[in-house]
């Protein structure tokens, strides 16, 4: 997966970046996908406790079950259902129990995918389930007014003595 950071700011020789967003390459999106097996989406927007809103995309696949002699492995929709909404309360509570640092930690080692996993393995067999895309929807309101603060006392400290503007006469 790919992380994407872009810099709020300058400060003096080192560039502090902050995470917007992650997403899966094209490659390994396409990788996954087979004939025969169903995939199950969901999306859900959480807000962690540091007060950042993102929106968390989920992906699995449906896999046939142990000595299966039919050559699909659909599930009903009921079930596709009950997968989802498996997948989008273990998303919600993961994600609403910690700070934005530590849930980039929690994104990339995998943990929330491994239980989104066990929890809808109950309803249907599934595979290869990832969060696929997550998106920064809004800023913490902490985090931007720490940053106009920092920026204005940097303004301040600079500023110079005054010129005074002379009249023109035509």
């Amino acid at each position: 997966a790919n992380a994407l950071s872009r810099p709020p700011g300058e400060y003096g020789r080192k560039i502090k970046t902050q995470i917007y967003g992650m997403d899966f390459t094209t490659e390994k999106l396409r990788s996954l996908v087979r004939k025969w097996q169903q995939i199950v989406e969901c999306s859900v927007d959480v807000k962690t406790t540091d007060g950042y809103i993102l929106r968390v995309f989920g992906m699995a696949f449906t896999k046939k079950q142990p000595r299966q002699q039919k050559k699909t492995a659909y599930a009903q929709s009921a079930q596709l259902r009950a997968i989802r909404q498996q997948m989008m309360k273990v998303i919600t509570e993961q994600c609403t129990s910690c700070d934005l640092k530590a849930l980039v930690v929690k994104f990339t080692s995998e943990a929330i995918s491994k239980e989104m996993e066990s929890a809808a393995q109950r309803v249907f067999p599934i595979q290869n389930v990832f969060i696929r895309k997550v998106k920064l929807i809004r800023d913490s309101p902490s985090r931007v007014a720490v940053l106009a603060a920092m920026h204005d006392s940097t303004k301040v400290a600079e500023a110079g003595r005054t010129v005074e503007r002379k009249e023109e006469t035509a």
